[in-house]
């Protein structure tokens, strides 16, 4: 084989192989950027209040507060004991 065919073909080997490394370099970063995304939706269904948490506020919102007159405090009678 003649020198010029040695280098069409290690040229072209080279060529072929920095290929296959950067496919397979991207598939691993793919995967990675997938895993974190999907671990970052997760977080944000993970910090949701929890429904119950909800619906008791929603009650304690809901029910009137007990006030005291404001005659009552500026005399210092006590309302109950």
């Amino acid at each position: 084989m003649s020198t010029l065919l040695w280098v069409i073909v290690g040229t072209g080997l080279s060529f072929a192989l920095s290929v296959l490394v950067g496919l397979a370099i991207a598939a691993v970063l793919g995967r990675i950027g997938r895993e974190i995304s999907e671990m970052l939706e997760n977080d944000h269904w993970a910090s949701a209040p929890l429904a119950r948490d909800v619906d008791e506020d929603a009650e304690k919102a809901a029910r009137p507060e007990e006030r005291v007159p404001l005659a009552a405090h500026s005399t210092g009678a006590r309302t109950s004991r």
